[in-house]
C-alpha cells in the first residue's frame, strides 16, 4: 500500500525529507536538484523500455544496498528515441566524455 505515505506534502521537498537539511539551513539548491531529478527520471521513462530478465526475489533483494543487481533489461524504445539520446548527449558533451559506442 504505497499510498500510506501520501500526506498532501508530496510536492514539498522540505517536508519530511531531510537529505537537503531543514529550516534556515536547508540546501539553497534543493529546488534545482528536485527539478533535475524529475527531468532525468522522466527521460529514462520516455526513452527506454524495461523488462524483467529473471526472478524477482523480494526476500533476497536488499533495497538499501546500491550494488544489488536488479533482474531487468533496459532497451531503447525506437530509432527516434535513440537519435534523441545521441543528440542530447552530443549537445551536452556527454557522448565524448563517456566514450559510449552507439
Amino acid at each position: 500500500m504505497p499510498e500510506r505515505w501520501l500526506d498532501g506534502n508530496e510536492s514539498n521537498i522540505g517536508a519530511g525529507l531531510w537529505i537537503f537539511g531543514g529550516g534556515r539551513r536547508i540546501c539553497v539548491g534543493y529546488k534545482l536538484a528536485q527539478t533535475q531529478l524529475f527531468i532525468a527520471f522522466s527521460r529514462r521513462a520516455y526513452c527506454f523500455d524495461y523488462a524483467a530478465t529473471g526472478e524477482y526475489d523480494n526476500l533476497r533483494l536488499q533495497h538499501h544496498v546500491t550494488t544489488e543487481p536488479f533482474p531487468i533489461r533496459a532497451t531503447i524504445r525506437s530509432k527516434e528515441h535513440e537519435r534523441l539520446i545521441i543528440d542530447e548527449a552530443t549537445h551536452f558533451g556527454c557522448l565524448e566524455a563517456a566514450k559510449i559506442p552507439f
